[in-house]
């Protein structure tokens, strides 16, 4: 009995120096909660620049006064509730552990060439520059590392998608700014069909007709909401005659049916920019006149 006892020992030893072997090898080490350093400090307020590369995919955000722009790839409005949405994420990212302090090591957790590349701008000068790797073990985490330091920490706070290396999940999708409460007048031209909608103070008629203010409010609100899915930035000219032309206060939309699928390309008088939308959504904005008259 002593015999196995002291076996068992003796196998619990070795397992134990084995599995510390293994942890030192990979370059993991626990770090006391004092210890760990805030990974990121940034001043959303202060915010003015953010540069997100993956492959040979460079994406550049620039704030001038309250609005946020991308200036590479392509010139374009951006979203702000995203670019938002990014910088309270950063704010709130909390290191757990080093999981490798060894350089050839960041290949495994994809913090090398193969990770997502991070610049932060505060006042036109750089205050945070490091690299997003893989997912960790729970998908709640994610692999970082400081650009210029060899430790890998594990980190939480960062959501699946907030560093997309796609221009588009950046761009503005809000074709036309529209504030539903200020809309005065709307005038729809099918062909040689025209009617219009006026907001007499509070009440809308159609053609001069009380209408629905019900079914007012809801088209309003989809127009107010109207955003692309897509946009086309090779398309310039118009594929035919538009199936409908609105006009808000002034601003034209014109819609072209798509030639496949249930699809719609848009195109606003203020921009020379083109739009894909879905069927749907612009099934909520062509009405006939009859769809606005009280019943």
């Amino acid at each position: 009995m002593k015999t196995n006892i002291t076996f068992l020992a003796v196998i619990f030893i070795v397992l134990l120096v084995v599995a510390i072997l293994i942890v030192t090898n990979s370059g993991e080490r626990s770090i006391n909660p004092e210890e760990i350093p805030q990974l990121i400090a940034v001043d959303s307020a202060a915010v003015d620049g953010i540069t997100i590369t993956r492959g040979s995919t460079t994406i550049e955000l620039r704030r001038s006064g309250n609005t946020w722009k991308i200036e590479k790839p392509v010139s374009y409005r951006a979203d702000a509730k995203k670019v938002g949405d990014l910088l309270h994420e950063l704010s709130a990212v909390k290191a757990s552990t080093v999981v490798s302090s060894k350089p050839e090591k960041h290949g495994v957790f994809q913090v090398d060439s193969t990770g997502t590349e991070l610049r932060i701008m505060e006042h036109g000068k750089p205050v945070v520059h490091l690299v997003v790797g893989k997912n960790g073990p729970d998908f709640t985490s994610r692999y970082m590392r400081l650009a210029d330091e060899n430790e890998v920490w594990m980190v939480t706070g960062l959501s699946y998608g907030i560093l997309s290396d796609n221009p588009s999940d950046w761009r503005d999708r809000m074709i036309l700014d529209v504030k539903k409460d200020l809309v005065r007048r709307v005038q729809f031209q099918y062909a040689d069909t025209v009617f219009v909608l006026n907001r007499d103070d509070s009440l809308w008629t159609v053609d001069g007709e009380p209408a629905d203010q019900g079914r007012v409010e809801s088209f309003l609100s989809s127009l107010a909401s109207l955003s692309a899915d897509e946009f086309l930035d090779t398309m310039t000219t118009a594929p035919g005659p538009p199936r409908c032309v609105l006009d808000v206060d002034g601003t034209q939309i014109r819609f072209y049916p798509g030639g496949e699928g249930n699809l719609y390309f848009l195109q606003t008088s203020v921009s020379p920019q083109w739009f894909q939308v879905s069927e749907w959504r612009v099934n909520a904005l062509l009405k006939k006149k009859m769809d606005f008259k009280t019943r």
